[in-house]
């Protein structure tokens, strides 16, 4: 099924669609930024950091066709999937572009952007101060920063639970690298977020939590970790093996209840105005 597909393809069929619900409430937090520009008659400029595959910043587009819209990625290969997906979804129409940039060095000008939207990356930059410096950078003052990233640590999961225990029976163990797709490394509280935000440059920052809450399938389950999250550790293992391997998780994990596939992960909203 994932055969011949990048990262950035796999991310955008098995992760991304786990992300967007959350991401997508961002645009509502940033609205009255984007209306007061409308009511300027200023064409507003949007920036999504860290776009990925582009979710975030072509519903920006959609929602806002007056809008400029730029997503910004350090992945050369994640761009390349948000540019056919953005030509496939909008065509030739203006709009909307992407970058190649990272977070801490953002290619915009000085106070050229009236909303700024990032979610789930403030958890893999180098430096993180340094990329809230830079969002306060480029936004106009009075501009407004929305973000959303995990907070740690990860509550238990029963689908998580499962997989694990399957892969020690089998003698096998999950990776424990700071995945991308997973939660490296979070915030550590909603009063943390707001100050960090604060110390940036920003005026009344706000943070709070929530759990992600995206409902998985148990097959979409399943195969985001055996094409995404856990893919070397599959492509490891011969087709017999395999084969084993994923029956007995298709067994157990159809044991769970509906409920038990809910993501508790915490995740933490804050934002804030440019001073």
């Amino acid at each position: 099924m994932g055969e011949g597909l990048t990262y950035a393809q796999r991310y955008l069929r098995w992760w991304a669609p786990v992300l967007a619900p959350t991401a997508l409430r961002l645009l509502d937090l940033i609205e009255e930024a984007i209306e007061d520009a409308l009511q300027e008659r200023r064409r507003p400029v949007i920036l999504d950091v860290g776009t990925g595959t582009g979710t975030l910043a072509m519903a920006a587009a959609g929602r806002w066709p007056g809008a400029n819209v730029v997503g910004v990625d350090p992945d050369p290969d994640m761009l390349a999937v948000a540019r056919a997906e953005a030509d496939r979804e909008f065509g030739s129409a203006g709009g909307l572009g992407f970058l190649l940039g990272r977070a801490e060095a953002l290619p915009l000008p000085a106070r050229s952007v009236d909303a700024l939207v990032s979610s789930f990356v403030l958890q893999l930059v180098e430096d993180r101060a340094a990329a809230l410096r830079e969002a306060a950078r480029v936004l106009r003052p009075g501009g407004t920063a929305a973000i959303v990233t995990w907070q740690g640590p990860t509550p238990a999961f029963p689908p998580r639970n499962v997989f694990s225990r399957t892969l020690v029976e089998f003698g096998l163990e999950a990776s424990d690298r700071k995945r991308g797709s997973h939660n490296g490394d979070g915030l550590r509280s909603p009063t943390t977020a707001a100050a960090e935000l604060s110390r940036a440059g920003f005026l009344n920052a706000r943070a709070h939590a929530a759990p992600l809450g995206y409902r998985f399938e148990p097959h979409a389950f399943l195969e985001w970790k055996e094409h995404l999250d856990e893919r070397q550790l599959f492509e490891g293992l011969d087709r017999a093996r395999r084969e084993r391997l994923l029956a007995l998780l298709r067994s157990r994990l159809g044991r769970l209840c509906p409920d038990d596939f809910v993501v508790p992960d915490p995740v933490v909203y804050v934002t804030g105005r440019r001073r």
